[in-house]
């Protein structure tokens, strides 16, 4: 029997658009269905929060142009232009539907700010979890924090780079947090790292010791992305 998620499937219901093939598939909220199983997951918290926010905004945003084409739409009336009769908004209209669209524009405009404000704040909470997650717990302990600076010389003591990130795999790996910690919770250089190799590091400590956590801040960030673009466009 397919397992189905049911939190998921409400979430999706709730904040559903009618398509209409006059508006962009990149604006319709189904768009971040890719996310939906990673971000709501049964068990709710800034994930599920950043995935309900993303596809309200989205669907707000959807709506929001579908009803602007079809008052658009409603208000067309036989023109004669020259030898050619079109199908057009009459001028005595045009305030009229110009006040309807900037009205529906302000609204949504601010539905968008506002979701963003939350997705803003998971994001933040998610990351909050994974520094919690791979911080040595007992890094203030003057011993830990002797050991933390021997781990950093021993890697800047090695021969390459390669060896380093190889010694810092096989740690993750093995759960050794204490090793990572003292890498992640440092300077890249102080490790003998360079930028690139110590967010390298900071990802898979996150994806070792706050899996969900580090899935669902991808996926966040992914949702988040797909929103700018399609306020991008909606303004």
């Amino acid at each position: 029997m397919q397992n189905t998620n049911v939190r998921l499937d409400e979430l999706n219901a709730s904040t559903a658009a009618q398509l209409d093939t006059r508006v962009g598939l990149g604006m319709h909220p189904d768009s971040l269905l890719p996310h939906g199983q990673t971000l709501v997951d049964g068990i709710s918290g800034p994930g599920e929060t950043a995935y309900a926010s993303a596809r309200s905004a989205m669907a707000a945003m959807y709506s929001g142009l579908s009803d602007i084409e079809k008052a658009n739409t409603a208000m067309l009336q036989p023109v004669q232009v020259g030898k050619e009769t079109k199908m057009l908004v009459p001028d005595n209209r045009k305030a009229e539907l110009g006040a309807a669209m900037e009205q529906k524009f302000s609204s949504v405009a601010k539905t968008i700010d506002r979701n963003m404000a939350v997705i803003d704040e998971s994001v933040a909470a998610l990351s909050q979890r994974i520094q919690i997650a791979t911080s040595d717990p007992n890094k203030d302990r003057v011993s830990n924090a002797q050991i933390a600076g021997e781990v950093r010389q021993y890697l800047r003591e090695m021969k390459n780079s390669s060896e380093r990130m190889a010694f810092l795999t096989k740690a993750a790996e093995e759960g050794d947090l204490p090793v990572l910690a003292a890498v992640t919770s440092a300077s890249c250089y102080t490790a003998g790292l360079n930028r690139s190799e110590h967010e390298l590091v900071k990802e898979m400590s996150a994806r070792r010791f706050a899996p969900r956590e580090s899935a669902q801040l991808s996926a966040a960030a992914k949702v988040k992305d797909a929103l700018m673009a399609a306020s991008a466009n909606f303004v």
